[in-house]
């Protein structure tokens, strides 16, 4: 199956993604059909893999370049048979400069205080 380009935002450059041979991959699996959250009347599917199986340490960063996307402790793409819609944007870093609007809100937010809490059950 073939897939759409990744975009890379502030480049203006579509480039190919990288493919990954799923032959040796025997831990990814799709899921079933359901309906699409983004588009009325169409199906998605994806193509799912664990993270935390120790054989996707180096495949990591071919997952990402191959279209993959993470949540918590699973990687996934797109897999929908009939649309192609769904196409990742990668962000890069380097040179990033936030525009006024970011600076704002984040002097705006200054006075709000991080720390690394202990857990805590609450009813």
């Amino acid at each position: 199956m073939t897939y759409p380009r990744a975009i890379h935002r502030g480049s203006g450059k579509e480039v190919k993604r990288q493919s990954l041979t799923t032959d040796r991959l025997d831990f990814m699996f799709a899921t079933k059909p359901l309906p699409c959250p983004y588009l009325p009347g169409k199906t998605e599917r994806k193509i799912v893999m664990p993270l935390a199986d120790d054989r996707v340490g180096h495949e990591y960063k071919r997952l990402v370049d191959a279209g993959y996307r993470r949540s918590g402790a699973i990687a996934y793409r797109p897999a929908c048979p009939s649309c192609h819609a769904c196409v990742p944007v990668r962000l890069p870093i380097v040179g990033f400069t936030p525009s006024k609007s970011l600076r704002r809100v984040a002097s705006t937010n200054e006075v709000l205080d991080d720390r690394i809490m202990p857990p805590e059950a609450r009813a």
